[in-house]
């Protein structure tokens, strides 16, 4: 008699003993081979696949899972986080929106839609998502720090300042933090923007986007020894150069 493999895997996922996953592939291969395939047995290898980073193997059992039950929307969902992974945002959208058609409360699918729309810059589209999903998961506080970036990126400061206040509630984060710094910088509050940063620096000292902004605030405040260390440190961000260059400044010293 087999053992419920189903059930194990549920203990292994939750409680994060990754390297039982390819035991337990194949443990699943044996029963696909030995029993009648069903959408469910497919799902679950593909879960295994997925967790070992065998990213094609895992696509190619959700879909059969998808074959044998074409509203198995765990599979559809497992779809959406490999292709965000891969970063074609597009297609994990498509799957996320998927899951929704048949499960519109399947609050990881939310989540996974209004990720994906951050990086597609569909950023208002993407606050309707992570609302929804701060009603499910008020305690969350990555939900209210991707909200506050949509908020950062369609210009309205004081939202983001409170959701990433709302973020470092929950759990101190340097992200949270270096985000509040950028904005004050916005706002030309220098100050806060100083003890924003360095208290997200005292984090995670060799995040670029914290270096950058204090390389930022360091040019706004004239100090362009500062304004070029930080800059080094911060090493190739281009989508932020474009905006404030300050390669050039330094590059002028």
């Amino acid at each position: 008699m087999l053992i419920n493999i189903s059930i194990i895997l549920f203990i292994l996922m939750n409680y994060g003993y990754s390297q039982d996953y390819k035991i337990l592939a194949e443990q699943f291969t044996y029963e696909i081979l030995t029993t009648k395939p069903t959408a469910n047995l497919y799902y679950n290898r593909g879960v295994c696949y997925y967790s070992i980073d065998s990213l094609d193997l895992a696509k190619e059992d959700y879909i059969k899972s998808l074959e044998l039950d074409s509203t198995y929307v765990d599979a559809f969902y497992g779809l959406g986080v490999i292709y965000y992974d891969r970063k074609d945002y597009v297609l994990a959208k498509e799957y996320y929106s998927k899951v929704l058609k048949y499960d519109s409360l399947y609050v990881d699918a939310i989540a996974g839609s209004g990720d994906s729309k951050i990086e597609l810059s569909e950023f208002r589209s993407a606050i309707v998502d992570f609302s929804r999903v701060i009603k499910f998961k008020p305690n969350d506080y990555k939900v209210f720090l991707n909200r506050g970036v949509c908020f950062l990126e369609i210009g309205d400061i004081e939202s983001a300042v409170n959701d990433f206040n709302k973020s470092i509630n929950i759990q101190e984060n340097s992200k949270a933090l270096y985000n509040i710094g950028y904005c004050y910088i916005l706002k030309e509050d220098f100050d806060k923007a100083q003890i924003s940063l360095e208290k997200s620096l005292s984090i995670n000292p060799d995040s670029k986007y914290c270096n950058y902004y204090l390389a930022l605030l360091s040019f706004k405040t004239n100090n362009i020894i500062d304004c070029c260390k930080y800059l080094k440190k911060a090493d190739n961000m281009p989508k932020l150069e474009n905006k404030f260059g300050l390669i050039k400044v330094c590059n002028n010293e």
